[in-house]
């Protein structure tokens, strides 16, 4: 029989509880990091039975009023918020939140073209730590993969038809559909550079470097 949990419990007490258990990766523990640091900033001192509704509507005009955070990082903090309360639930909270609304994220369309791709081929970095930016950048373009994918691939997902075609095999992190992507030369050479098992760097770092790679490939 589930034993119900003492409902003053604070809300930040259990984020930590929640981060323990998970386990998550480095990015991933960064961005509920910055997630616990805005509730803590807007609700202070607060129980998990206090979070209903109206506290969830709240913090949603924190995040886009005062922060001013665009929609679609809106909607990530608070898809993140709502991992945490289904947790707290299923470890037998009471929490007082049935309903989760996201505000209606924006589509974006950004890719590169064609004479872009060629400037970023073409392009021969300075430094040795461009140059790994380069390649992640160029392995995302060939095979479509989110960067929280990008930076798990490693030999163990890489399989061959035995006819000499390869294909990079996982599970998505985020939606945990499997992925069968085939694999490019280049994308092969990429691979191979790097003994098949891609370097893990901070997202944040590597979005800064994207910029960088981006402006001096013209």
């Amino acid at each position: 029989m589930d034993v119900a949990q003492p409902s003053e419990t604070s809300l930040i007490a259990l984020f930590e509880q929640f981060l323990q258990a998970k386990g998550y990766n480095f990015n991933t523990d960064k961005l509920f990091k910055t997630l616990e640091k805005h509730l803590e900033t807007h609700f202070g001192a607060i129980s998990i039975a206090e979070f209903d509704l109206s506290k969830w509507n709240s913090f949603r005009s924190y995040l886009t009023q005062t922060k001013g955070l665009s929609p679609n990082t809106v909607c990530i903090r608070l898809a993140k918020l709502r991992t945490f309360l289904k947790f707290c639930k299923k470890e037998g909270y009471d929490v007082p939140i049935k309903a989760f609304p996201l505000p209606k994220e924006e589509i974006k369309q950004v890719y590169l073209d064609v004479n872009s791709l060629k400037a970023i081929r073409d392009f021969v970095p300075p430094t040795e730590a461009l140059s790994l930016i380069k390649d992640l950048c160029l392995f995302q373009c060939f095979t479509g993969l989110r960067v929280s994918d990008l930076f798990r691939v490693n030999q163990h997902h890489i399989i061959s038809n035995g006819s000499g075609l390869y294909y990079l095999t996982m599970r998505s992190h985020k939606t945990n559909t499997q992925m069968t992507i085939p694999l490019s030369e280049e994308a092969l050479k990429i691979l191979e550079k790097h003994s098949h098992t891609l370097p893990v760097i901070a997202e944040q770092y590597y979005n800064r470097q994207l910029k960088k790679l981006a402006q001096l490939a013209g």
